[in-house]
């Protein structure tokens, strides 16, 4: 998935592109304004988003090749310019679609299924869900609240769901519940922050 800013433009992987890049699209005319060359990656993970003011962006990738059942990926930030590559979480995880808090100070992503936080300056990583798989993340506009999509619940004993959890409080919250099993999928606040809209695939499509 890519990351809109408010000025139109989408961050995303370049198509078809070794080694990989990553590419700015303008959203109206879907023409590449800019292209981050040349990335000390073997791949990119799921999930791009822009920093709130436009000058960095955070993605999941890994620089190291692929090994047979295992995957590791990692988050990284740049400067929009393509400069000044930081990897901000380490370790044998599966770090992946980050999302960065409206008030710039804070990454949530989701790390081996559950949801976590972590600065920019990769300091402070914080597990904020156990035993949820927390997919489509997506931060409230006042950076109160973290709404999530739990599309692959453990063991598949319980439907998905999409959940809100109060940042600095200790649990999530139902808001709804889906009647048929949903494989993925990506959730978005409203400007006003009074309602989500869901973007979501049945199992097979």
């Amino acid at each position: 998935p890519a990351g809109v800013t408010a000025i139109g433009e989408i961050i995303g992987p370049c198509p078809e592109q070794s080694p990989p890049r990553i590419c700015i699209t303008n959203a109206q005319t879907g023409q590449i304004t800019r292209v981050i060359k040349d990335l000390p990656l073997d791949r990119f993970g799921p999930g791009f988003s822009w920093s709130p003011d436009g000058k960095q962006i955070v993605f999941a990738a890994s620089a190291n090749p692929r090994q047979e059942n295992r995957e590791d990926l990692d988050l990284y930030v740049i400067n929009a310019d393509g400069s000044n590559l930081q990897q901000i979480t380490t370790g044998d995880t599966i770090d992946m679609m980050p999302a960065w808090s409206p008030d710039g100070a804070w990454i949530a992503f989701h790390r081996n299924c559950a949801l976590w936080t972590i600065h920019p300056d990769g300091t402070d990583e914080n597990p904020l869900s156990s035993g949820l798989c927390a997919t489509g993340i997506a931060w409230s506009p006042d950076s109160h609240w973290i709404a999530f999509l739990e599309d692959d619940p453990p063991n598949g004993q319980r439907p998905a769901t999409i959940r809100v959890f109060e940042y600095g409080g200790s649990d999530s919250r139902i808001v709804y519940t889906f009647s048929q099993p949903v494989s993925h999928g990506q959730v978005a606040w409203s400007p006003d922050g009074q309602q989500l809209f869901v973007l979501y695939g049945t199992a097979g499509s």
